[in-house]
C-alpha cells in the first residue's frame, strides 16, 4: 500500500543572545501525526434482466481496534450500482480524516427496507420492484476485512458489490433480498483483466441472451469452475466454488465482443467464459452435471489462467 508523508521542518535562526551554544541555527520540530486520509469507493459486478439496481446509501462507519465506532453520515443517496462497470467506481467518502491504527471493518449504513423504494431494482419493462435487506436497518452492511492508516499516510479502497452473486428472488416474496457478496480492494494495488470474445462463442447454438465472464481463485483449478449459487441461511453453498468476480460480455461500436473485470487484487485467477449467464439463477445450482440436470443449465465452454499484476490490465482474449 502506498502512503503519501509529507515531513516538514521549519528552522529558526537566532541571531545574538538567544542563540544555541554550538551557534547553529535550533530546529523545531513539527508534531508528530497522528491521523491519515481514508477515501471509499463502489464498483459492481453486473447481474442480467435489470435496467438498475438502486442502493440508498446514508453513512458508513469504521471499527478502529480498541475505540469505538465511528460514523460518518451524510444525506441519503441512492446510487445505481448497475451503472458501475468495467472498471468504473462512484466515491461514497474521499480523503475523510480518521485516526491512524488498525481497523477491524467497515459498515455501509443503507436504507432497504420492505415495501418501500428507498432501495429498489428496475427490470427492463420499467416495472420497479422494492429490494430489500435483511437487518439492514440494524446493522447495514457490514465487512470484517482489516486495514490500516499510517500516521500521515492515506488508504484508498473501493467496494465491490457483484451483483450477479448477490440478488434473489424468494419465492412468495414481494421484494427482491440483497445478500452482498462484498468485496474490498486496495485501488494503490488492483489490477484488471480485459480482453474479447469469438463471436462464435457468444452466438452458439443454445446460448442464452447473456454471456458472462467469470472470475475464480486459481485454487479452483481448471476444471473445477462452477456457476453462482447463494446458500441459504446457515446452510452449506449449494454449488461448488464461488467466483470472486464476474463480467459481462459486451458488444463495442466496433462490434466487437468485449468484456472487463476491474479492483483484483494481484495474483493468479482462472478465466471462465459462459454464453448462458441469464439462465445462472442464485437460489439453484445450475451447473450440468452426471448428477444435475437442470431445465436450463449453466456450462462454461472455455476456461484460462491469467496472472493480475498491481496497477497493470492484463489482456486475454476468448478464442
Amino acid at each position: 500500500m502506498k502512503t503519501k508523508i509529507v515531513y516538514l521542518s521549519i528552522a529558526m535562526f537566532l541571531t545574538g543572545c538567544g542563540g544555541s551554544d554550538s551557534g547553529e541555527p535550533a530546529v523545531v520540530q513539527p508534531p508528530a501525526a497522528t491521523t491519515g486520509l481514508f477515501t471509499l469507493g463502489l464498483t459492481d459486478a453486473p447481474v442480467d434482466d435489470a435496467a438498475k439496481v438502486v442502493v440508498e446509501f446514508d453513512g458508513v462507519a469504521l471499527k478502529r481496534s480498541g475505540a469505538d465506532e465511528l460514523e460518518f453520515t451524510f444525506d441519503s443517496r441512492q446510487v445505481d450500482l448497475l451503472s458501475l462497470q468495467n472498471g468504473a467506481s462512484e466515491l461514497i467518502l474521499e480523503d475523510i480524516t480518521v485516526e491512524a491504527g488498525n481497523y477491524q471493518w467497515i459498515r455501509l449504513m443503507v436504507n432497504a427496507e420492505r415495501n418501500t423504494m428507498d432501495s429498489y431494482v428496475e427490470l427492463e419493462d420499467t416495472n420497479q420492484i422494492s429490494l430489500f435487506v435483511p437487518s439492514g436497518a440494524q446493522n447495514g452492511l457490514k465487512l470484517n476485512s482489516g486495514f490500516t492508516v499510517l500516521a500521515g499516510g492515506s488508504v484508498d479502497f473501493t467496494i465491490d458489490f457483484d451483483l450477479r452473486k448477490s440478488i434473489t428472488d424468494p419465492r412468495g416474496q414481494s421484494d427482491y433480498f440483497l445478500k452482498p457478496s462484498l468485496r474490498v480492494i486496495d485501488n494503490e494495488v488492483s489490477g484488471d483483466v480485459a480482453g474479447t470474445v469469438n463471436e462464435t462463442l457468444v452466438t452458439a447454438e443454445g446460448c442464452s441472451d447473456a454471456s458472462a465472464v467469470y472470475v475464480f481463485d486459481s485454487e479452483v483449478t481448471l476444471d473445477g469452475v462452477d456457476d453462482i449459487d447463494l446458500a441459504e441461511d446457515d446452510q452449506e453453498d449449494i454449488g461448488g466454488p464461488d467466483p470472486i468476480s464476474s463480467a459481462n460480455v459486451t458488444l463495442s461500436d466496433e462490434n466487437i465482443y468485449e468484456y472487463k473485470a476491474a479492483f483484483l487484487p494481484p495474483g493468479d485467477y482462472i478465466l471462465a467464459f459462459t454464453c448462458h449467464a441469464s439462465f445462472d439463477e442464485n437460489d439453484i445450482d445450475n451447473t450440468e452435471s452426471e448428477t444435475n440436470m437442470p431445465d436450463f443449465g449453466v456450462s462454461f465452454t472455455s476456461v484460462a489462467e491469467v496472472t493480475v499484476n498491481a496497477n497493470e490490465t492484463t489482456t486475454y482474449n476468448f478464442e
